[in-house]
């Protein structure tokens, strides 16, 4: 599960980073669809993890919280330099849907973040991985979503 869940993130983050490659230099008919079907993949992760610790009537994961606080910290700050480098590359560019350009580029640096701290992770299970490991990519789009299209503005 380890490899399949940091794989996932990993390649949500590669392909986030290039749709917003994409949007720098705008054109007709240009599509970013393959970024939204990874992130419908990736809520997968999640999904499973409540509903198995459901199941298993382990819905509080006292084991995983302290490793859980420091993934989720270290996977949202990991992402810093991915960040910087997109938004320098839009400031480049001349995207015509910001707000998108912003989600992305959240969803990049949460994800590729999460990925880069995710490899040292000594815990392996579904509910730390699909809760902890996730977490940073949508509060990194959250935020990108809102800050960057200010960074961004012609």
């Amino acid at each position: 599960m380890f490899f399949v869940a940091n794989a996932l993130i990993g390649l949500v983050g590669l392909v986030a980073a290039l749709a917003v490659i994409r949007m720098a230099g705008p054109r007709v008919g240009a599509r970013q669809d393959g970024a939204r079907w990874l992130l419908a993949a990736l809520a997968i992760l999640p999904m499973t993890a409540v509903i198995l610790a459901a199941i298993e009537g382990q819905i509080d994961w006292h084991e995983h919280a302290t490793h859980g606080l420091e993934c989720f910290v270290a996977g949202t700050g990991s992402g810093a330099l991915v960040a910087v480098a997109l938004v320098a590359w839009l400031r480049r560019g001349a995207p015509v849907t910001l707000n998108i350009a912003g989600f992305y580029t959240g969803v990049a640096t949460g994800a590729l973040g999460s990925f880069a701290y995710g490899l040292t992770c000594p815990v392996d299970s579904i509910g730390h991985l699909g809760i902890w490991h996730v977490a940073p990519v949508a509060l990194s789009a959250a935020l990108g979503r809102f800050i960057v299209p200010h960074w961004v503005r012609w």
